[in-house]
């Protein structure tokens, strides 16, 4: 489970590693929310839906959500998600980076797992699905960044990512990333690498 922390919408993906396929099941956003709410969202859903099945759940996402908020009383969104986890039982291991990857790094690790098959997105996750299409690169001062111009685009993207990469720690596969090629280019549906 991967959470990218905003209020609108605050979201979460849900990843399952078979073998070393990445198959994203399912995403859940809600628009004006906090990090409590979706934390309860999903925490629900999931004892719901995998009721009857022995999981082994890694909660990750954004490493930005660890700084404290005057608005969630001192709390970090990572204190939060490991307070509602820890409470309700689920067999979860937290674990957030100290820093999120760079935005190119990121999406020649993520586009390299999508062309070998490696990364499946079903059918039912429409918001990964249009920030997968729709995300541009744009040019700016300090050369290039994802463009983040549309509010409701890239939450889903960023959030599936941040599980992604976790899978890249644990050596299941040997994808890595191209690194001769330096440039930026579109290899269809909007991905770039």
């Amino acid at each position: 489970l991967s959470f990218d922390f905003n209020v609108d919408p605050v979201c979460c993906t849900e990843l399952f590693l078979i073998g070393n396929i990445r198959y994203q099941s399912d995403e859940y956003h809600i628009h004006g929310s906090d990090t409590d709410e979706i934390c309860e969202l999903v925490i629900n859903r999931v004892k719901v839906k995998y009721k009857y099945h022995r999981l082994s759940i890694v909660v990750t996402g954004d490493a930005t959500g660890r700084s404290p908020k005057s608005s969630s009383r001192g709390r970090s969104d990572h204190r939060i998600v490991a307070e509602h986890f820890n409470r309700s039982k689920l067999p979860a291991t937290i674990s957030f980076e100290d820093t999120n990857p760079e935005q190119k790094d990121r999406a020649n690790d993520v586009n390299k797992l999508i062309e070998s098959g490696l990364y499946i997105i079903s059918d039912k996750c429409v918001e990964t699905i249009k920030d997968r299409e729709l995300v541009k690169w744009k040019r700016g001062a300090e050369g290039f960044k994802i463009d983040k111009s549309d509010p409701e685009r890239t939450h889903h993207s960023d959030s599936a990512d941040y599980g992604l990469l976790i899978t890249k720690r644990m050596g299941i596969d040997s994808v890595e990333p191209d690194d001769e090629g330096q440039g930026y280019q579109n290899v269809g549906s909007g991905i770039s690498v």
